[in-house]
């Protein structure tokens, strides 16, 4: 089975994002809208000023550094 990139890339980027809201959520216990804003903000790496990993645990640490 070949994949079709055009439609790949995106559905693999809306699943990154949607995977992303979670795991911040649950794992630096923010609100989903405050994630939500996280995730954005790393995928387009506008700027970290409002949010940061430094005090994260490490596995937060890992996925935040996977999605960016």
């Amino acid at each position: 089975m070949q994949l079709n990139y055009p439609t790949s890339f995106p559905i693999l980027l809306l699943t990154n994002i949607v995977l992303g809201v979670f795991v911040f959520h649950y794992g630096l216990s923010i609100s989903y809208i405050d994630a939500v804003y996280f995730v954005v903000t790393i995928v387009t790496t506008i700027w970290f000023g409002d949010f940061n990993l430094a005090a994260a645990p490490l596995g937060i640490k890992i996925y935040g550094i996977y999605i960016t």
